[in-house]
């Protein structure tokens, strides 16, 4: 394998999503943005505001929903208008890092450190439906759609599943 190109995000670009509608490439990076990748060139880039952590791509729309530990919630982000159209808030919960996307059922999934809590948030309205005891220090957040069950991993050493 041959490196073909690099393209500079700034610090701490560590999430890439692939957009396979658009064939975009989307990447969370550096003090707050989400930069646009089409062709092998930088396309764009959205400013968040802080840093940004997991984010989850919507395939039947046009959103983008990303975790903003610093700010306490979610960033939703309109890739028809490359803005940041809305920011939902966690009840009460923090360090939200990891997340995962149930589209069919419009539900989104958000682990929290602090306290150890999946806040599961409807994406038509940004409401909280529902907050689950998990594993501490969550890494990461899956979803099987065949058995509608939300797997939480977690530095504690431990998977919960809800």
């Amino acid at each position: 394998m041959t490196l073909r190109s690099t393209l500079e995000f700034g610090d701490d670009a560590d999430n890439v999503r692939y957009d396979e509608n658009t064939s975009q490439i989307w990447v969370g990076y550096g003090s707050g943005g989400l930069g646009v990748v089409e062709e092998g060139t930088k396309a764009g880039e959205i400013p968040l505001g802080s840093h940004p952590e997991s984010f989850q791509l919507e395939h039947s729309g046009s959103r983008v929903f990303v975790n903003v530990p610093k700010e306490f919630g979610v960033a939703v982000v309109d890739r028809k208008k490359d803005a940041v159209v809305s920011k939902w808030g966690l009840d009460r919960t923090a360090a939200n890092y990891p997340m995962a996307l149930d589209e069919g059922d419009a539900r989104l999934f958000v682990s929290c450190r602090l306290p150890s809590r999946l806040v599961v948030l409807d994406t038509n309205s940004g409401r909280v439906v529902a907050k689950l005891p998990v594993v501490g220090d969550a890494d990461d957040v899956f979803f099987d759609s065949s058995r509608h069950l939300v797997y939480v991993i977690g530095g504690e050493g431990a998977v919960s599943d809800a």
